[in-house]
């Protein structure tokens, strides 16, 4: 029975020692990463603007970079059906 345990550890070991080791290389080098992506640059201060009604620009009063006051119209839009 001794010889049979013995012979079945040595087994054991020898087929645990068979099997081939991970390694890895460990080398120093510069990261660079790139991301891809697209979107929309708005300034801090830009507003959205979305109209009360639908319909049609007829007409636009402003150009753009030009300053503008409160209640100043900006376009005309034509609503009819």
């Amino acid at each position: 029975m001794i010889k049979f345990i013995s012979s079945l550890t040595v087994s054991l070991l020898l087929l645990s020692c068979s099997k081939k080791n991970e390694f890895y290389i460990i080398k120093k080098e510069n990261i660079s990463e790139s991301v891809y992506a697209s979107g929309v640059i708005k300034s801090e201060s830009q507003y959205q603007l979305y109209p009360t009604i639908n319909g049609v620009i007829k007409e636009i009063f402003v150009e753009e970079g030009d300053l503008i006051n409160i209640n100043t119209p900006l376009l005309r839009i034509d609503n009819k059906n």
